[in-house]
C-alpha cells in the first residue's frame, strides 16, 4: 500500500517538475509504451523459461518428460 502511495506521489512530482528524471509525458507516447510493454512481456518469458526448463528436465522418467533426474 505504501508503495502505491510513494509511486503515484513520484508520478505526480515528475509531471509538475521544470526537469524530470523521468519523463513521464514521453513514456505515455505510443511508440514508447509499446516499446516497453513490449519488453516486459519478453523479460517476463525469459524468467519464466528459466524457472520451468529446469523442473521440467528434472521430473522422474515416470511422468514421460524430463531426464529423470
Amino acid at each position: 500500500m505504501i508503495a502505491v502511495v510513494v509511486l503515484l506521489y513520484w508520478g505526480w512530482w515528475e509531471l509538475r517538475t521544470d526537469r524530470p528524471l523521468v519523463d513521464l509525458e514521453v513514456s505515455a507516447h505510443r511508440q514508447v509504451l509499446l516499446t516497453n510493454a513490449a519488453s516486459v512481456v519478453f523479460s517476463f518469458a525469459m524468467f519464466a523459461a528459466m524457472m520451468v526448463f529446469p523442473q521440467v528436465v528434472q521430473l522422474p522418467a515416470a511422468t514421460g518428460y524430463g531426464l529423470g533426474g
